[in-house]
């Protein structure tokens, strides 16, 4: 994977990414719950739809229903990690980016993403100078 940059639905589920070169990866709908991807560098990949999810009591990575998605009562935790990572032009369209670790490091800059693309709380891709890409209605 490492040598193709060509990883479209693989697992990467808990691997150890830091200081990975994944620039111009391909990553679309990859498992890289848990995956530790502090100080990679994914300038230019293709993350979209890929699985950043959580893992959670119950074992089934929150995918029992909408309610139970930052539900204070069933242990939710995000595990993917992006501190000092390098996501400028990265694609992130239609992640969950809601509880992901990041740093003062990360670069978010150029990376793009759609209305699907969910945000921490305060999170602000303004001043992260990202850029918001609607999907084609076709």
């Amino acid at each position: 994977m490492l040598t193709t940059k060509k990883c479209p639905k693989c697992d990467l589920g808990g691997a150890d990414l830091t200081n990975a070169d994944l620039a111009g990866a391909d990553l679309r709908e990859a498992e890289l719950t848990n995956a530790k991807l502090d100080g990679a560098n994914l300038e230019g990949a293709d993350l979209t739809k890929a699985e950043l999810r959580w893992r959670d009591d119950v074992g089934d990575k929150g995918k029992m229903g909408i309610s139970e998605i930052g539900d204070d009562y069933c242990n939710v935790t995000y595990e993917a990690s992006f501190k000092g990572a390098n996501l400028s032009s990265a694609s992130l369209g239609s992640l969950n980016l809601q509880k992901v670790i990041y740093n003062s490091h990360t670069i978010w800059r150029g990376a793009s993403y759609n209305e699907f693309t969910q945000f921490l709380n305060g999170f602000n891709s303004l001043n992260e100078q990202m850029e918001f890409k609607r999907l084609s209605p076709f």
